[in-house]
């Protein structure tokens, strides 16, 4: 919807919109999550090393916040 047709909605109209809409991302990225496991199963397979020994490898990033930072820094225009 295009923000004129959203001006016109109730706060109910919206909120649904906003949970469909948080829905189909919590199920996009549960896809992706899933095709993202099944390429790095196949690349360790491929290099010889199982799936534990990929987990055991991937253990001491848990907890680390490894996103890029995504705002623009200080020194640079938006």
């Amino acid at each position: 919807m295009t923000p004129p047709q959203l001006d016109g909605l109730a706060m109910a109209d919206l909120q649904r919109l906003l949970a469909q809409t948080d829905a189909a991302i919590a199920e996009r990225r549960v896809e992706e999550l899933k095709v993202l496991a099944d390429g790095f199963a196949r690349k360790l397979a491929v290099n010889g090393f199982s799936v534990k020994e990929g987990i055991d490898a991937l253990k001491p990033y848990i907890g680390k916040n490894l996103r890029p930072n995504l705002q623009p820094r200080q020194d640079q225009s938006a």
